[in-house]
């Protein structure tokens, strides 16, 4: 039966769009399946939903953007116009609304993937791949980095797209500082107490490749360091904790540099 209900709705809806070329006949045909419609008007009433997609947004947010949709008469339904109301939703990323006839609805929906942690002006915000704001949050994401700077946003893609070519480098990653747009702070292990890793404002892969080498060969990232400056090509410099420092002063050893400059002749990382 439905089957049926489809096919003369198709047809009706094929001889609404050429009713000015057909003659008398044809266009009492016409009004004959006009009329059929509106007998089985209840039929092409809305009784399904189906959503799917969605796991950041509940199957009742969405219902209610579009005003309860069920019950409603699904070609009164302006397609268009419910595609603007759940793509404003803030986690919805891309949407596809289409009929499935006679009386059910197919909402299709991509969430936006956060990103990062967007501090600024004592709010948190989730940031998503392409850098647009997801929501406010109060409770952070612990799986999430925080990232810092007017700027952060367009550019955190670019950077944690380097920072993933090294993935054991990144899981230590906890956090990010842009400074206007042309350089990049990453702080690993700890927001309050770890290693404040300097990127340059260019050549950034070269610089990260580097570091994970000599991590890999000295250990680096495992002394008691609180900086790592990239910033100069083929050179590095370190400042020591200053925890390290008090240790041995406590020891009555002589005061260790709080800048130590290592001029590696065997590793530069332009080559690397």
């Amino acid at each position: 039966m439905r089957r049926l209900i489809t096919s003369v709705v198709i047809l009706s809806i094929f001889l609404f769009l050429w009713s000015e070329y057909l003659d008398d006949r044809s266009k009492k045909f016409m009004t004959f399946y006009q009329d059929f419609l509106e007998i089985f008007h209840d039929e092409f009433l809305v009784e399904q939903v189906f959503i799917t997609g969605n796991t950041k947004v509940s199957r009742d947010q969405i219902l209610e953007i579009v005003n309860n949709i069920e019950g409603k008469f699904i070609f009164d339904i302006e397609i268009s116009e419910l595609h603007s109301r759940v793509s404003s939703v803030p986690w919805v990323k891309n949407v596809h609304v289409r009929r499935s006839l006679p009386n059910s609805l197919h909402i299709e929906i991509e969430e936006q993937t956060p990103l990062a942690l967007w501090q600024r002006n004592g709010r948190l915000i989730l940031i998503s791949q392409d850098g647009s704001e997801i929501i406010n949050v109060n409770v952070p994401p612990s799986y999430l980095p925080f990232v810092t700077g007017d700027k952060a946003p367009e550019q955190a893609n670019i950077l944690f797209d380097i920072l993933a070519s090294k993935p054991g480098l990144l899981r230590r990653v906890k956090g990010a500082r842009n400074f206007s747009g042309r350089r990049w702070d990453v702080i690993l292990d700890s927001l309050e107490d770890g290693i404040i890793v300097k990127l340059p404002d260019k050549d950034v892969q070269m610089a990260w490749n580097f570091l994970y080498q000599l991590d890999k060969k000295e250990k680096i990232l495992s002394r008691a360091l609180s900086i790592i400056d990239l910033r100069v090509s083929g050179r590095l410099l370190v400042t020591p904790k200053q925890s390290y420092i008090d240790s041995i002063n406590n020891q009555g050893k002589e005061k260790e540099k709080q800048n130590i400059e290592i001029n590696n002749q065997n590793i530069n990382y332009r080559e690397m």
